[in-house]
């Protein structure tokens, strides 16, 4: 898988989700249905085949790591948790906004006049 493909999956991380969980459920259901050919009943081969595969979330989160740059993705989502945080209580977000930008403006003219 190239550079670019994993780079645009990582911003587009949804449509992945979404092929990741059809994947999954495809490969659970052949093999339930490859087991209840071998002579298990129904339900009982769709436990076996769940058990066999493993865990849902560990596997959704290692394909995810092959398919994306980890590290970017953990970026993009650490991004956007900061964006929802500040948006939701917007006085703040301003209250440190303005404070940050008046400190930096009176060091940058500290700095000049030394």
């Amino acid at each position: 898988m190239s550079w670019l493909t994993r780079l645009a999956r990582t911003f587009r991380s949804r449509k992945l989700d979404d092929e990741l969980d059809e994947e999954l459920r495809f490969h659970l259901e052949a093999r339930a249905v490859e087991l209840a050919e071998g002579g298990l009943a129904r339900e009982e081969a769709a436990r076996e085949a769940r058990r066999r595969l493993g865990g849902p979330l560990a596997l959704r989160e290692s394909s995810r790591d092959v398919k994306l740059i980890p590290w970017l993705d953990s970026v993009a989502r650490d991004v956007q948790f900061g964006v929802r945080v500040l948006r939701k209580d917007a006085l703040v977000t301003w209250a440190a906004i303005v404070s940050l930008s008046l400190a930096i403006g009176a060091c940058t003219a500290a700095f000049s006049v030394i």
